[in-house]
């Protein structure tokens, strides 16, 4: 969710910066969710580091220091965010499941 703020504050075009904001706001709902479900299956919820998602986050910094300041930023943050959202529906499904 840090990395959406983030998105949302570097995002030139205001259709970017809403999308990364709506796509927060999803992720906050989500979160409670997978709170009740810990809770409905009596155990308890603990956010835990994960590598895969510091790497994306990492790889976008960079790529934003690389490309921030031209017109690529925004293509930079989108494709940056299909890979985190990759991650997280193969992550969420497994929960699921």
């Amino acid at each position: 969710m840090r990395a959406l703020k983030k998105s949302a504050k570097a995002a030139e075009h205001e259709e970017l910066r809403q999308a990364f904001e709506t796509h927060a706001e999803e992720s906050a709902t989500q979160v409670e969710r997978l709170q009740q479900v810990f809770e409905l299956i009596g155990k308890s919820a603990r956010a835990k580091t994960c590598e895969a998602m510091q790497g994306l986050t990492s790889e976008m910094e960079e790529d934003l220091e690389d490309f921030g300041d031209s017109p690529a930023a925004d293509a930079v943050l989108a494709a940056c965010a299909q890979a985190v959202e990759h991650y997280e529906i193969a992550r969420y499904g497994t929960l699921k499941t």
